[in-house]
């Protein structure tokens, strides 16, 4: 550290000291304890002034010396952590944490060691600045803590209408998110932490929310339109929701019937379980506006898992033409619900579209490759 980065510290460790004594400092206080001169001592309570750090709480007046006081300031980013919400689906005992982060290296980090350590995640993507994890409900310890990593996830439970996520974590940084910055997420109702040994324990509640995948196909023709636009915009303007994701899906550019390469759309949001019928008229009325196509359909699944029969319809689209009754027998078998927008023909694509939930973009883009079954 430079001299003038230790002369600094010194200055303002002394005002906070003085400060907790007295309630205030004055210039005087300070030249009595470091014997520096009084224009370095203004000098260095200019700068803290305009930084923040300190605060005129009365005027020198005569022989009077002004008065400040310290202004507790963190050095650290509060606000790392923005937004957090979590999805169920109970009927596979699942739940999906959904992180929107400030620092594209805290959501590698975050993906890597709650990975390394163990406990109840299953999987963790992140891009960018959003972390997803995919999570058993209930409890599994956590053998990697220490020894690989961290932080982790030990324990998810549903109480209620939130989901509570038991998180551990040892040394300084994780420690520090679990008590400092997650409890001022957009979505975190509130945290409990306890100090257990050498480990910070704590409890996150987030509403427990509803998963929607929503397939969007043949919203176009060859003059105007286009899929993935109509889908990214009614993705966006959708209320309320969280935001999830949109995707590209590329089928089978062979057909007869497309309108260049056949491509598909398909978008994620969680919302409240009681906001489905609401939304989902919303979503219907939005693509009869702004459709330009006869034959427009959606699919909606509900849950965080794709069924097996869906990834088998959807390796069939890629490589073959397949009959609008085969997509309407498929959707019946599953519970998916299959929606006529303004025709039926696009049923088939928007139910493929949703089989690739999981997949990355090199499966998304490429009409060649098949999705692997589940292995969950």
């Amino acid at each position: 550290m430079s001299k003038t980065l230790k002369k600094r510290a010194i200055c303002l460790n002394l005002i906070k000291s003085i400060t907790k004594t007295k309630g205030y400092f004055t210039i005087t206080d300070l030249i009595k304890e470091t014997s520096v001169p009084r224009s370095t001592i203004q000098d260095w309570i200019n700068r803290l002034l305009n930084e923040g750090y300190v605060n005129v709480i009365e005027e020198s007046s005569g022989s009077r010396p002004a008065r400040f006081n310290y202004l507790l300031k963190s050095e650290y980013p509060t606000t790392a952590c923005k937004n957090i919400f979590t999805c169920v689906d109970r009927e596979n005992g699942l739940v999906e944490i959904y992180h929107f982060c400030g620092s594209e290296g805290c959501t590698s980090y975050c993906a890597y060691a709650h990975q390394q350590t163990g406990g109840v995640i299953i999987n963790t993507r992140h891009d960018g600045l959003f972390l997803r994890e995919l999570a058993r409900i209930g409890r599994k310890p956590l053998d990697g803590l220490g020894s690989k990593s961290a932080v982790g996830i030990e324990e998810i439970t549903i109480e209620g209408d939130e989901v509570v996520q038991t998180i551990r974590a040892t040394g300084g940084g994780p420690a520090y998110s679990l008590t400092e910055t997650m409890g001022g997420a957009m979505g975190v109702r509130r945290i409990d932490h306890t100090k257990k040994g050498t480990h910070i324990e704590g409890k996150i509640y987030t509403p427990a929310l509803q998963h929607l995948t929503i397939g969007i196909d043949d919203t176009d023709d060859l003059e105007e339109g286009a899929t993935w636009a109509i889908s990214l915009s009614l993705l966006n303007n959708l209320k309320p929701i969280h935001r999830i994701a949109h995707r590209i899906v590329f089928l089978n550019p062979q057909i007869s019937y497309k309108t260049l390469g056949n491509n598909a759309s398909f978008i994620e949001l969680a919302l409240q379980e009681t906001d489905y019928a609401a939304i989902l008229n919303d979503i219907q009325d939005f693509l009869r506006y702004k459709t330009v196509s006869e034959e427009t359909a959606i699919a909606v699944m509900k849950g965080l898992v794709v069924p097996d029969a869906l990834i088998h319809f959807a390796n069939k689209v890629r490589v073959k033409e397949v009959a609008i009754a085969d997509a309407e027998k498929v959707a019946k078998e599953l519970g998916i619900d299959l929606i006529e927008i303004t025709g039926e023909r696009g049923k088939i694509g928007a139910l493929a579209s949703i089989a690739f939930l999981r997949e990355k973009p090199d499966t998304l883009l490429n009409p060649e490759v098949n999705i692997e079954l589940n292995s969950f």
